[in-house]
């Protein structure tokens, strides 16, 4: 288990620099509909695996297709909103990704105990698809062919940004705060189950007042930037 979220985080830290380029050179949209798409049937795909190779694999495209969000969904958000309001919308939008590990074991320890584990991908790949339809029916493009970069996507540019002192600061204390919070989601619950002898509705319980606090934070950081 720990094995395909190590894969799972590793292959989502690394997938936005490839969907972002990709974004500024053929568009918001398009993206995302390929990128939803393809998460939906690798989460089905997960809810398959007979081996823990496979799963593996799928966590990895999984992941592959989910990462769009991260770097797209902000595009999107400078598309749309000026600057002024921005940090506010950002705030808003971060609330979705930082909340998902926290009340995951919450709902996801529910259903695995109620319909086993499978069920869980089963039901996300539903949750992927009836997004994949919102993006493809409801999201216009958001950037204007006038605006797209005429050249073919280059992942390594992005890094070119961490020259700046400041970026690379604010990477850092990112990825201090993510590693601590993934360590903390995966393992806590073994800590809280084997030691403590809760169970997965209860552990989930637990992790209840982390979510409240980031919900908090992500609403208050966003309108603090503004």
């Amino acid at each position: 288990v720990v094995s395909t979220i190590s894969v799972y985080a590793l292959v989502l830290g690394f997938m936005p620099l490839i969907w972002g380029p990709a974004s500024d050179s053929f568009g918001r949209r398009k993206v995302l509909v390929w990128a939803m798409f393809a998460y939906a049937i690798a989460t089905f795909l997960c809810g398959w695996s007979s081996s823990i190779a496979l799963l593996i694999v799928f966590r990895a495209l999984q992941a592959i297709g989910v990462a769009s969000l991260v770097s797209v969904g902000a595009g999107v958000i400078a598309d749309v909103f000026p600057i002024d309001v921005r940090g506010r919308a950002m705030g808003t939008y971060s609330i979705g990704p930082l909340l998902g590990p926290v009340l995951g074991p919450l709902f996801g320890g529910l259903v695995a105990e109620a319909l086993g584990w499978r069920a869980i991908f089963f039901i996300l790949a539903g949750a992927g698809v009836i997004c994949w339809i919102m993006v493809f029916h409801l999201l216009p493009e958001t950037l204007p062919v006038d605006r797209r970069s005429q050249e073919f996507p280059k992942p390594w540019r992005p890094l070119l940004l961490l020259r700046r002192r400041s970026i690379l600061l604010m990477m850092c204390l990112l990825s201090a705060l993510f590693s601590g919070m993934y360590s903390m989601v995966v393992t806590l619950p073994d800590i809280l189950e084997d030691d403590y002898g809760l169970n997965s509705f209860e552990t989930g319980i637990v992790m209840i007042p982390f979510g409240v606090g980031t919900l908090a934070g992500s609403v208050s950081g966003g309108r603090a930037c503004d």
